[in-house]
């Protein structure tokens, strides 16, 4: 009902303009964009004859492709070039993604993957339901195949989009030119055995004078592999004691028999299990298209993306976690006698740690997703006013099958009685250990949007556009987690249950001006109402001067927003952290004095997190000042500076609770709703668990520019292209404490100060070369105080031919020499995987259009 009065309310509205504007026909169009953005769709010319493109960042068609927004387009030369095989790979390695990403996301201005909004033709991405943790949603759900280009706005854009786009937007615009078959595989091989991938894509595409058609198939298949046949992850398992390690009556950390291996400390550090094993995975990916001219001015449009992707892994269950400290506790009464033969071990109290070599969990990953898009447009009588009214159903599904999970309880009743001894070979009988167990989550979206655009006439000597919308929607979400894995019963694993759904109502404007030939105005206003939070109101304002024909400046503020995620407000989660025991390391009792103590390191903790429905949005406040420079056709010159501060920021910094512990007491994280239990209950007493509740307590504050620079140079000898792009941050400031205040966290692991990357391309009849340098500052270890983490300079090249009796052939290397990301050892984590390339890869593509 409430749809159908949004729905009457924007008749009402285009009825009045559609008299108002037949008058104004013949009146000049206007409006102009970034010469970056590039357009989003051909449109069919308006009754007035001017053909117009619709931009990311506006919903007022344009008649040419400069404004006031900085806006970066990835086109499919540079993605054929790149020999990157996803959209997420493309753009973490892009500077526009100053901290990379995590899985297949990507972080604008690095203020979090969950605020960074992913459409896909102007329309929302399904996202997952774990997605509504983290806000963040996949780039990787088209297949490269039918990837025309990939638009960054790099702009607040709340007032245009709504709730997520705080960082900015990307926009992966799909093939519509194809006529005919165009086939393409690339096969992946890597230095490190069993990651070998292959992709097989294929598009197919009909066009008519009134209809246009497009179907695209991509299939991937990933080689598994054992770990303990990696390089990175035999360096990523010395820091943890992952074997079996007993305390002592003294309380000193032993390696128990048996061992293969001792690290510095003494401690039995065993290599990588050969039990670790990921197997092959699979991948469908799939986009269908399809538009129709019912009239002259009536367009009906469909498009469908659906995937489905498959994965097992396995790895020995752990015994408890292998963070330092935490291990597995039995008293005197409960340990065997045969153990009071251990070295330094008579019959006391003890901890002991353990892999389960000879009890593996099996994993068994499944994911579906589609997303169906159906709408029709067209133009309000003989004028320029073009409305649209869609309908987008997503859903998307991931279930996860476990097998031989080990329970504490489990664990505990076979070492009692005497059936499984971690200390003995010859007794590991495994019955009853653990148990099996079925997770699924699930989310689902019914978006229901009408808008219209068009002219308004010239007032007071300025050309005026608008558009005006509405759309409705409904969210819903469920998390399924077996009970022993949400009670913390099962080792190392985390869970997430609860469910929930909401309504969104909105309304929108845009106004663009153009006051002569050289400066344009633009003034964008959302209004949201959520049924379970609230309401917000977002305006934004923006400017561009040619100031010459070389010289341009723009500049753009606005406000924005992120509402809570559905699992924030209704979902329970049991999960593990990697944390330092800021109390335990700061107490000179210890001996933990120095940075490298043992207390000192980081550890895996329980931690539990509750629901909070009574969570609001986070809002923000975005500001863009940026110049383009062209001297000359061939040199272009881009930069920008831009500030973004976001405010009540959902969620709990548990590092900086433990500083918050360790300064003023145990009251003062329980003031922000953390409880932090240790052993016995003792102030020093080990962590065992750390429960917490989300709340908006939090302030987030960056600025940085933005600088990228182009040349092109003919020659005789062939064309070369020289480019770089730069991303430098001055401040990061993060505040959830407001003991703290505000602390700049810019340096630190994860989070450079800097990216620069620096291509060369040369092409020469059908011949084309490219070869891209890429840089990251150094970053400081997890743990503060004990040393930088260097980042070395990865380098990526590529030749291609095509030659006139066949298709296109590619070959090409990224990370050539097998320069390794240097290991932080203070952290589980070690390597951050979206700002480097772990092993050094050469691919072969090869592409054929029919």
């Amino acid at each position: 009902m409430v749809l159908l009065k949004l729905m009457l309310v924007l008749a009402f509205i285009l009825q009045g303009f559609t008299t108002f504007a037949q008058s104004e026909e013949n009146t000049s169009s206007t409006t102009v964009t970034n010469d970056e953005v590039s357009e989003q769709q051909e449109e069919t010319p308006s009754p007035s004859g001017v053909e117009k493109i619709e931009v990311t960042g506006s919903h007022i068609r344009r008649t040419d492709v400069e404004g006031p927004s900085p806006v970066l387009v990835i086109d499919r030369q540079q993605i054929e070039a790149s020999g990157f095989n996803s959209v997420s790979t493309i753009l973490q390695r892009s500077t526009v993604s100053p901290f990379g990403g995590s899985g297949s996301s990507v972080n604008l201005k690095g203020i979090g993957s969950g605020r960074t909004l992913i459409l896909i033709n102007g329309q929302r991405a399904p996202g997952s339901g774990s997605s509504y943790a983290s806000g963040a949603v996949s780039v990787d759900l088209v297949p490269l195949a039918a990837v025309e280009r990939i638009e960054v706005l790099k702009d607040g854009a709340s007032a245009t989009y709504g709730s997520d786009a705080l960082g900015g937007v990307v926009n992966i615009i799909t093939r519509k030119n194809i006529d005919g078959f165009t086939f393409a595989n690339q096969y992946n091989m890597s230095t490190d055995i069993g990651t070998d991938m292959n992709r097989l894509s294929g598009a197919y595409g009909k066009q008519t004078s009134k209809s246009n058609f497009m179907t695209s198939m991509q299939m991937t298949w990933s080689q598994g592999s054992r770990s303990s046949h990696l390089d990175f992850a035999r360096d990523l398992n010395k820091s943890f004691p992952f074997s079996t390690n007993y305390l002592d009556d003294s309380s000193a950390i032993r390696p128990g028999p048996n061992c293969n291996q001792l690290n510095s400390q003494g401690r039995c550090e065993e290599v990588v299990s050969v039990n670790q094993i990921t197997e092959d995975g699979y991948g469908v990916d799939w986009v269908t298209q399809y538009s129709y001219e019912i009239s002259s001015d009536t367009e009906v449009y469909t498009s469908l993306i659906a995937g489905y992707g498959y994965g097992k892994s396995s790895f020995p269950n752990l015994l408890n976690t292998p963070g330092q400290f935490i291990g597995f506790d039995l008293t005197a009464a409960e340990t065997p006698a045969a153990w009071n033969t251990l070295p330094g071990y008579t019959g006391g109290d003890t901890r002991i740690w353990h892999r389960f070599d000879d009890y593996v969990n099996t994993s068994i990953d499944q994911s579906y997703y589609a997303g169906l898009v159906t709408g029709v447009k067209g133009y309000l009588g003989n004028t320029d006013w073009q409305w649209d009214v869609s309908l987008n159903n997503q859903f998307n599904v991931a279930t996860t099958k476990e097998q031989q999970l080990a329970t504490v309880g489990g664990a505990r009743d076979a070492i009692i009685g005497g059936t499984y001894d971690p200390f003995d070979l010859s007794v590991r009988d495994t019955t009853g250990l653990g148990i099996d167990a079925f997770n699924r989550n699930r989310a689902q979206i019914s978006w229901l949007e009408a808008k219209t655009n068009g002219q308004l006439g010239s007032f007071l000597g300025i050309d005026w556009a608008a558009a005006f919308g509405v759309n409705g929607a409904h969210f819903e979400y469920a998390d399924h987690r077996a009970d022993a894995i949400l009670n913390g019963e099962v080792m190392l694993q985390s869970g997430t249950a609860g469910r929930g759904e909401r309504q969104l109502y909105s309304v929108f404007t845009e106004f663009s001006g153009l006051i002569g030939r050289n400066l344009e105005l633009q003034f964008s206003l959302r209004g949201d109402m959520y049924s379970d939070f609230g309401e917000t109101l977002n305006p934004k304002i923006a400017a561009r001067y040619q100031a010459a024909k070389w010289l341009t400046f723009r500049t753009s503020a606005g406000t924005g927003f992120q509402a809570p995620t559905l699992q924030n407000m209704n979902a329970r989660i049991e999960g593990y952290d990697f944390l330092v025991d800021q109390v335990r390391c700061k107490d000179p009792s210890l001996g933990n004095d120095n940075p490298s103590a043992p207390d000192c390191q980081t550890q895996s903790i329980s931690v539990f997190q509750n629901t909070n429905p009574n969570l609001k949005e986070e809002t923000s406040l975005s500001l863009n000042f940026g110049t383009i420079i062209q001297p000359t056709e061939n040199l272009n010159f881009g930069f920008d500076f831009w500030y973004v501060k976001v405010e009540d920021t959902i969620g709990a910094a548990l590092d900086d609770v433990l500083r918050l512990e360790q300064q003023y007491g145990p009251a003062a994280p329980a003031g922000y709703g953390v409880n932090i239990i240790r052993t016995g209950g003792a102030p020093t007493g080990r962590i065992e668990r750390i429960a917490y509740t989300l709340f908006n307590v939090g302030e987030e504050q960056a600025d940085g520019v933005d600088f990228d620079a182009s040349y092109r140079l003919k020659t005789k000898a062939g064309d070369w292209m020289f480019s770089n792009e730069f991303s430098y941050m001055f401040h990061y400031h993060q505040s959830f404490y407001q003991e703290f205040g505000k602390e700049q966290v810019l340096g630190r692991f994860g989070l450079p100060r800097w990216r620069n990357n620096f291509t060369l391309g040369y092409a020469l009849g059908k011949w084309r070369a490219q070869a891209v340098v890429r840089s990251v500052a150094d970053m400081e270890k997890r743990v503060r105080g004990i040393g930088k983490v260097v980042s070395p300079s990865q380098y990526d090249a590529s030749v291609t031919y095509n030659p006139d009796w066949a298709g296109e052939f590619q070959i090409g290397a990224i990370n050539i020499g097998n320069i390794r990301p240097r290991f932080d050892d203070s952290y589980s984590s070690k390597v951050n995987g979206a700002l480097f390339r772990r092993t050094e890869t050469y691919y072969l593509t090869y592409r054929q259009d029919f």
